[in-house]
């Protein structure tokens, strides 16, 4: 077998990442799913309502 680690494309690379949570509720619920997110990523989470 030939060496494939000189092959650039088996290295992976993760650009982005999008982390998405839905807990059905605003109040309580939606804060503590906020701060597990937050502790998750270091970023501050978007919110959205669903249209």
């Amino acid at each position: 077998p030939k060496d494939n680690s000189k092959n650039v494309m088996r290295n992976l690379h993760i650009r982005k990442l999008c982390l998405n949570i839905c807990v059905g509720e605003s109040g309580d619920r939606l804060t503590r799913a906020a701060k597990v997110l937050e502790q998750l990523t270091g970023q501050q989470p978007v919110f959205s309502k669903a249209g």
